[in-house]
């Protein structure tokens, strides 16, 4: 899983803890800390782990003589775990948090879950972490961060209509979230699932539209699905807030070909012009171009633009047929 992903929930203290579980859930009273918790929190701002660990290892030692170890709150398993994190002792942070996991408080149980996620992860039972996912919704089922990252671990375990199933909720409610929409685009796109990637990726440009990503990738999945005509109004939109030289060249090549297909031989022309302004060799645009003259039966034009590509190309075997397109283009102009 992405480190973007896992950072959602890497809550390293009850400090972060609150924060997270601020963002829908009414404030924590005061008394939801003990002293305990509060005075390992102190040391976890600090940094002081190991401090910490001690600390929280003296506390048990005291309940466990008390006989009251079920007394520990869940804030106090919280930082305990947080601080053996801090550490990089995975295990025991792991232990704790499902300690704090199994105390009948109700107060951050979502937190809980999703620093479990990012131990698990580190400890890299990613298999585990989409389980733990899947238990966060059914705490905050609405939760569209949690459900963005299972989606993604979802994806990258090869589980794709699962996947799916997670991204079309968030899609539904919120399709810029962290470039959902275009991602699942990609996704459909990559599967050669051209329609879908379309409905996707259109989404995604009525979410943030002019977005130079989403507009490439929108005008790749019109070529490839053979709609040259939406292909032609995308990639011009593209071209408009290219940033890139390198992709601007290949759309710009892209544009000809679409305007080739659909039969728009004088504005190709002068799309592959542009292109040829910059790379006066380049062999795709050269024949291309001389495909339209010929079809605008410019004969003279396309003999002086395959005579380009002739004495430029290293293409042996493509030389032979413009060969002999060349001869017949000749030859018909010496009988008019």
């Amino acid at each position: 899983m992405s480190k973007k992903v896992i950072a959602l929930f890497a809550a390293l203290s009850l400090v972060g803890a609150l924060a997270a579980f601020a963002a829908d859930k009414p404030a924590p009273k005061k008394d939801t800390q003990t002293k305990e918790s509060a005075k390992m929190e102190e040391l976890l701002n600090k940094g002081e782990f190991q401090k910490a660990v001690d600390k929280g290892k003296e506390f048990i030692e005291a309940y466990t003589k008390a006989n009251k170890m079920e007394e520990l709150p869940k804030a106090f398993w919280i930082n305990l775990s947080a601080a053996y994190v801090g550490l990089k002792d995975y295990p025991n942070a792991l232990d704790a948090i499902e300690k704090a996991a199994a105390t009948p408080e109700r107060m951050f149980e979502a937190v809980v879950f999703k620093n479990k996620a990012a131990i698990l992860h580190e400890m890299k039972q990613d298999d585990k972490v989409a389980e733990t996912f899947k238990t966060i919704l059914t705490i905050e089922p609405d939760n569209l961060e949690v459900k963005w990252a299972l989606a993604r671990l979802l994806e990258e375990q090869k589980q794709s209509e699962e996947a799916l199933k997670y991204y079309d909720e968030i899609i539904a409610v919120k399709p810029d979230l962290h470039d959902c929409a275009y991602d699942v685009g990609v996704l459909m796109f990559q599967k050669g699932d051209y329609a879908k990637s379309q409905q996707y990726l259109e989404k995604a440009n009525v979410a943030t539209p002019g977005k130079e990503h989403i507009l490439l990738a929108l005008g790749q999945t019109f070529l490839k699905g053979q709609k040259y005509k939406e292909a032609i109004s995308v990639i011009q939109e593209y071209l408009k807030v290219s940033t890139s030289p390198e992709k601007k060249m290949a759309a710009t090549k892209q544009l000809g070909l679409c305007q080739l297909k659909e039969k728009q031989f004088k504005e190709a022309i002068a799309t592959y012009d542009l292109v040829l302004q910059q790379k006066p060799n380049d062999e795709t645009a050269l024949l291309n171009k001389a495909q339209c003259e010929i079809e605008l039966k410019d004969n003279a034009g396309a003999v002086k633009t395959l005579e380009a590509y002739m004495a430029t190309s290293k293409n042996e075997e493509k030389k032979k047929d413009v060969a002999n397109t060349l001869k017949e283009l000749k030859g018909g102009a010496k009988k008019k």
